[in-house]
């Protein structure tokens, strides 16, 4: 039987799974192999979730450009 491919974490979630990791860090109940590979993971999943951002700004950028009929995106600045 073919091993199913697990499905890619929504930001939502990918983003409740890094602050447990922090979580489990913080309360100081690791080992310091447990807390090592927990920061391991947590900094990958640090990077996908950056990575999905990067790619949810982009889209806005493109959206506000498609609607100000302009020929040139203009950057999504955070608070305007």
């Amino acid at each position: 039987m073919p091993a199913k491919k697990k499905a890619k974490p929504t930001f939502e979630e990918g983003l409740e799974k890094l602050e447990a990791l922090a979580a489990g860090m913080e309360d100081g109940s690791m080992t310091l192999e447990q807390a090592l590979s927990a920061y391991e993971e947590g900094m990958a999943l640090y990077g996908e979730l950056s990575a999905m951002l990067q790619g949810a700004q982009q889209r806005v950028e493109q959206i506000r450009a498609g609607a100000k009929d302009e020929k040139e995106a203009t950057p999504f600045e955070v608070g305007k």
